[in-house]
């Protein structure tokens, strides 16, 4: 299920199965931001010549989901010339989309009434 990129020998993945389901779901709910991740994200970061550290990158993020869940972010670091990628943020609300079918309120996702009133009450004051 990983992607032909991540099959390099200098990417690895901590945790496949969390990275599987988090980016499953961004590429169902979220396609610009799995795009922008696949095609222009991986392929820059995987050439060598990265100091070694932790680094962390912004995707694509609705307006909408970015102020109820916060920003669509990959995380990695760098060792030795060898990409680690840690997770994909927030992995809590792209995991039980991946479980679970949401409810959507303008394309943004979401498990309970609360969440919901949050959703409209950004919108609102938008």
């Amino acid at each position: 299920m990983l992607d032909n990129e991540l099959k390099e020998e200098n990417i690895i993945v901590k945790d496949e199965i969390l990275y599987n389901k988090t980016s499953i779901a961004l590429r169902q709910y979220f396609p610009k931001a799995y795009d922008y991740l696949r095609f222009e994200i991986i392929p820059r970061i995987s050439k060598k010549g990265k100091l070694d550290g932790s680094y962390s990158i912004n995707l694509p993020t609705p307006k909408l989901f970015e102020k109820a869940y916060g920003k669509i972010q990959l995380e990695f670091c760098v060792q030795h010339d060898v990409l680690i990628i840690e997770q994909i943020k927030p992995s809590d609300i792209l995991i039980k989309c991946f479980k679970n079918t949401p409810s959507l309120y303008k394309g943004i996702p979401y498990f309970t009434e609360k969440e919901y009133f949050k959703l409209q009450l950004f919108d609102k004051y938008e």
